[in-house]
């Protein structure tokens, strides 16, 4: 009886553990279907950021919009380069 309950153990043990080669095609597979799958997450990432610069511009325009209305159709008032940079104010071109 003591035989039977220590081959019934040893099959157990043999039973519950993966083999090398078992654990080398999990990793196979795992790698084959990494990568098919970051491409199409770099795709997504892409169009998210499309998305969010088309917001931003639709958001930039609504604004003009309502800054038309409030001010009679007149759009905001841009600046130019001299405007932003205080020290070429000091000394602007003389064409």
């Amino acid at each position: 009886m003591a035989d039977r309950a220590l081959e019934s153990n040893t099959a157990d043990r043999s039973r519950r553990a993966f083999t090398i080669f078992e654990l080398q095609a999990v990793i196979t597979l795992l790698t084959v279907l990494l990568t098919l799958l970051v491409p199409s997450m770099i795709g997504a990432r892409e169009a998210a950021r499309r998305a969010y610069c088309a917001s931003n511009q639709k958001m930039l325009l609504l604004q003009a919009h309502v800054y038309g209305i409030e001010y009679k159709g007149a759009w905001p008032r841009g600046r130019t380069s001299l405007e932003l940079w205080p020290f070429w104010r000091l000394a602007k071109p003389s064409f």
